[in-house]
């Protein structure tokens, strides 16, 4: 048996006492349990509980801070008042957040991720969210992986309706060869440095399609034999030495109106080059004041006006064989026009390719990693499971130290109340 202390109690006896006053010591730590548990929520720690997602997003462009060179991309937009309200309306458990407030009172924020070293990782972003505008745990999940996958829905809608036809679509409507050939050859020149951009970015990827597949390499090879095998300085050359004009009843009257106007030019320039030679007849005749330079200057006018009237000249010529190649055996300018329309449908067919190519790429490459396998954490405040039971316990322990207190004393005090009447009654 534990030996009595000072006060003559035993521990036996204090638990006792306190279940003596069970009733109180219930009532107070109730009391407590709820006081604390509330001064804690609300006072101590209030609200600031929240939900964070950390992810990587990968696009094409994004260390540009572009979609594919079409827009310009700000982290920041990833929360904007756009993206939360297109979240919000593409689910119906998302009707009741109030992104709006959320938004006002900046209860939603977006950072960039540093490591341990205080270095910052490439495309990797954090949102965190108060966690009052959710019913649930699963619902602000659902939210914030809607948020990221709303963005990366914009990017994969960017590069599926990208197209690369630009040029290909101004060559078709050139009203003459000489455009049509430029323009062909700029549609070339986006397909082949599209290929090589692409192998040097993202490696030589092989794409299946239909259950077969080839390498970007593969369909770079193709498109590199055809181009080669079909030199567009072929056409030039042609076009050059025969004049062949696409539409005559677009641009006849044009050439006879530039031939006009490139006449009129030497003209001009053959009355100018013979008043600088009589400029140069009255130098002569000047006994004193003409110096070289006077020379040297009028020289340099003519020369330039000589040059002017031999590059008119060439145009003219150009120009003329135009206009004698609407004589030109119908034949010949068949075939050149054929040429140029097979050109265009296999310059389409490719363009077709490497815009799928492209796009398959690109998308494999669009994509959102979320760092944590949960994809959503609680940070900040106190767990109300956790609080109850802590405050509960401090209840009891509190509220039976204090009834141990007042017994105590009403024991010592009825201690030397028997001691007083032995003494009397001796």
């Amino acid at each position: 048996m534990i030996e009595e202390k000072e006060t003559g109690i035993s521990i036996m006896d204090m638990l006792k006492l306190i279940w003596k006053r069970k009733i109180i010591v219930i009532i107070a730590s109730i009391i407590f349990m709820v006081v604390g548990t509330l001064a804690i929520k609300f006072g101590y720690n209030p609200s600031k509980e929240i939900y964070t997602t950390t992810f990587e997003y990968s696009f094409p462009g994004i260390d540009d801070s572009k979609f594919l060179n079409v827009s310009s991309f700000d982290y920041r937009e990833i929360i904007s008042e756009i993206n939360l309200n297109n979240t919000k309306n593409s689910n119906s458990e998302f009707a009741n957040i109030n992104v709006e407030k959320m938004l006002d009172v900046n209860d939603i924020s977006i950072e960039r991720v540093y490591n341990e070293k205080q270095e910052l990782l490439s495309n990797t972003f954090k949102i965190n969210v108060k966690q009052k505008y959710f019913k649930s745990t699963k619902t602000a999940k659902k939210f914030l992986t809607a948020i990221i996958e709303e963005t990366n829905h914009k990017s994969n809608n960017i590069v599926k309706n990208y197209k690369y036809d630009y040029y290909l679509n101004l060559a078709n409507s050139s009203v003459n060869y000489e455009s049509q050939i430029a323009n062909i050859n700029y549609q070339i020149n986006i397909i082949k440095n599209g290929y090589t951009s692409l192998i040097n970015k993202y490696g030589d990827l092989f794409l299946e399609e239909d259950g077969d597949g080839m390498l970007v390499s593969d369909y770079q090879k193709a498109f590199n034999e055809y181009i080669f095998l079909n030199d567009t300085a072929l056409l030039s050359f042609e076009l050059t030495q025969n004049g062949y004009v696409k539409d005559y009843s677009v641009t006849k009257a044009e050439l006879i109106l530039k031939k006009q106007s490139l006449l009129k030019k030497i003209e001009d320039n053959n009355a100018a080059i013979e008043n600088l030679h009589a400029e140069i007849d009255t130098l002569n005749s000047m006994q004193s004041g003409t110096t070289y330079q006077s020379f040297d200057t009028i020289y340099n006018k003519i020369l330039d006006l000589i040059v002017s009237n031999t590059n008119s000249n060439t145009e003219i010529i150009e120009i003329d064989k135009k206009l004698a190649s609407e004589f030109v055996a119908s034949l010949e300018k068949e075939e050149f026009a054929l040429k140029i329309s097979k050109m265009l449908t296999k310059l389409e067919e490719f363009t077709k390719i490497y815009t799928d190519v492209t796009k398959n790429v690109y998308l494999s490459q669009s994509k959102v990693t979320f760092a944590k396998s949960s994809v959503i954490i609680g940070e900040g405040g106190y767990s109300t499971t956790l609080v109850i039971p802590i405050t509960l316990v401090a209840g009891v322990i509190l509220s039976s130290v204090v009834v141990l207190i007042f017994e105590l004393a009403n024991y010592k005090k009825e201690e030397n109340n028997n001691l007083e009447t032995e003494k009397k009654t001796e």
